[in-house]
């Protein structure tokens, strides 16, 4: 019984301590998400259970090597998923908010800048599921279009994104590359409670047997 109470409290902090986590790859170009441009890309990414959301972060640059906004607006979304798209109702969570572009030291092929920028979400609480997220750059001082758009930066794994190009009002699926970002993940005390439930239980059944 002791090792078993050892072991949930492991697990229990292994729990607390899980994030998602999408690593950029340089030397990819990344893709265009800016509002009021000509396109906004969302990712999708999955819970297991009921999950309190933290920080998130992310990566991305510009078209040219001109220093970046500082502070840079943008406006993060999050979708519930309707038939492996985002909802087309809208998203169940915004934030409209500014983050501080913080070199990373890493370029692209063609010596650009890559920057990393990280909000707090606010601490929204999810079940488990399909959801996706969506990030844009939305700051007035930067002009849409030309050569300063902003890049949400992509990872090395192929996966599912879906996109909003010209007009149009609802995200389309598309395959490719996963965008690169991290979210700081924290499993509500009730899949705590949950799981050490099942797992006395199990070691009480075991004792009965032996």
């Amino acid at each position: 019984m002791k090792r078993l109470l050892i072991f949930f409290v492991l697990a229990a902090v292994s729990q607390a301590n899980a994030s998602i986590v999408q690593p950029l790859d340089p030397a990819v170009d990344g893709l265009h998400s800016n509002l009021g441009a000509s396109q906004e890309v969302a990712d999708d990414f999955f819970l297991s259970g009921l999950t309190t959301l933290g920080t998130l972060g992310w990566y991305g640059r510009y078209d040219d090597a001109t220093a970046p906004p500082n502070p840079t607006d943008f406006l993060i979304r999050i979708f519930s998923d309707s038939g492996g798209a985002p909802d087309p109702l809208g998203p169940f969570f915004s934030l409209a908010t500014s983050a501080t572009p913080v070199s990373t030291g890493m370029t692209t092929l063609d010596s650009l800048p890559w920057y990393f920028y990280s909000v707090d979400l606010g601490s929204p609480i999810l079940g488990a599921g399909r959801y996706w997220l969506s990030i844009a750059e939305n700051d007035a001082s930067t002009p849409t279009g030309g050569t300063r758009d902003w890049r949400w930066g992509e990872s090395n794994t192929f996966g599912e994104r879906a996109v909003i190009v010209g007009n149009a009002s609802v995200f389309a699926p598309e395959k490719g590359l996963d965008l690169a970002f991290s979210v700081q993940t924290v499993p509500e005390p009730s899949t705590w409670l949950l799981l050490g439930t099942g797992l006395v239980l199990a070691a009480f059944r075991r004792r009965r047997r032996a």
